[in-house]
């Protein structure tokens, strides 16, 4: 990529020209001139200067079309590097960590054995983290959540998760409201209104889940500060079992269940939570796509699928 586009990137990223000369190690005034130098080339104002550094409405659009030029450029790069040393490829896979355990063995056992020198590299967060690490080419695929829709993204429907309550059965039952005569089995659908003093175990606020969940319990007047907070969902999941509270999950960490020895939990369907999450695939648009990325896209998108009969069959199983 020419150095002009190089600068004027690094200008729309930080929307400072100090910064950014700093970062590109040359001076303000230099650095200046290619952006001056670039808006004679295009036609147009890409920044307004005053009273800060902002792009303008061409500035945007051509900001876009420069970065997705840059990542095609990257991956182009890392694809022609990899046939050089002689490798068939590198995977780098971002999800969260309960996803990852729900998922990624399967996957990895089936796809190592069509694929055995393709590396497989994954790096855990929530969706609104990993969306930007997409965006600069630093992940191949992302499996996220509602991810964000952009002219950038290419979207693979993987399916629609519900939410559960999840609880041990003694607890959940011994908060009962006096008289609430409710079925307490798996998939059984029981209404906030029909418990008093649960105890909620909170996740981290960019927990789409847990946005999710404390949106409702404000709207029925049921929100209190949680007295436990951790994203991992094991954990969660631990503390349930010992009867220190309830927790919420989607419909694919309830795979965690199958095979519990310890004290069982009981998923159960809110009725007061009516909205599902739409699980993705995405990847960066691009001209190319290596055959070994293909594959193993349609082979996530397969495995998860798998996990959601798997779920079906437990809860019909289990209610």
């Amino acid at each position: 990529m020419q150095t002009s586009y190089e600068m004027f990137l690094l200008a729309a990223k930080t929307l400072n020209f100090t910064k950014a000369a700093s970062l590109a190690h040359i001076t303000q005034q230099s650095f200046s001139e290619h952006i001056k130098k670039l808006e004679k080339e295009v036609g147009t104002v890409l920044f307004t200067r005053s009273p800060r550094v902002a792009l303008t409405e061409s500035g945007r659009i051509f900001y876009e079309t420069v970065r997705q030029m840059d990542l095609i450029e990257r991956r182009c790069l890392v694809h022609l590097k990899e046939r050089e040393a002689g490798t068939r490829g590198h995977v780098r896979l971002g999800t969260n960590a309960a996803r990852a355990k729900c998922f990624l063995p399967d996957l990895l056992e089936r796809y190592h054995k069509a694929y055995p020198a393709v590396t497989v590299e994954t790096v855990l967060g929530d969706t609104r983290e990993l969306e930007p690490l997409l965006e600069e080419g630093r992940l191949d695929v992302l499996l996220g959540v509602d991810c964000t829709e952009s002219a950038l993204f290419h979207r693979i429907p993987v399916g629609t998760e519900a939410l559960y309550l999840v609880g041990n059965r003694e607890y959940v039952k011994g908060h009962l409201k006096k008289g609430r005569a409710v079925t307490l089995q798996p998939g059984s659908v029981v209404s906030l209104h029909d418990f008093e003093n649960l105890t909620i175990l909170g996740k981290e606020k960019r927990s789409t889940v847990y946005s999710r969940v404390t949106e409702v319990l404000k709207r029925e007047g049921l929100f209190t500060a949680p007295l436990f907070s951790i994203s991992d969902d094991e954990t969660q999941f631990e503390l349930a079992r010992r009867k220190l509270g309830v927790t919420f999950c989607s419909q694919l960490h309830l795979t965690s269940l199958f095979d519990a020895k310890e004290a069982p939990l009981t998923p159960l369907s809110v009725k007061e939570i009516t909205d599902t999450l739409r699980t993705d695939l995405v990847t960066a648009k691009a001209p190319y796509e290596a055959p070994y990325l293909t594959a193993f896209l349609e082979e996530s998108r397969r495995v998860l699928q798998e996990k959601y009969a798997e779920i079906r069959k437990f809860m019909a199983k289990k209610g």
